[in-house]
């Protein structure tokens, strides 16, 4: 008996969740909710600018650490 429902709950997880990867379900929920009235909360950002702020978020983890300050500008000799 249990293994039965064990079983079943398995396979209805099966078909409603695990039987595509999670980038195709995400990708079908957000097609969802392009049908609604109020459209989703989703914000993108340039490839460049985001870029630029992840490298800056780390570069300030990373430079605590570092003894001396890495030069703002490079001079050209």
């Amino acid at each position: 008996m249990v293994v039965t429902g064990g079983l079943g709950g398995y396979l209805y997880l099966y078909q409603k969740i695990l039987k595509y990867p999670k980038p195709v379900r995400k990708v079908r929920k957000y097609r969802f909710s392009l049908k609604k009235k109020k459209g989703p909360d989703v914000t993108i950002t340039g490839r460049e600018s985001a870029f630029h702020a992840i490298y800056g978020r780390e570069m300030g983890k990373i430079s605590g650490s570092l003894k001396v300050k890495p030069k703002e500008t490079i001079e050209k000799s």
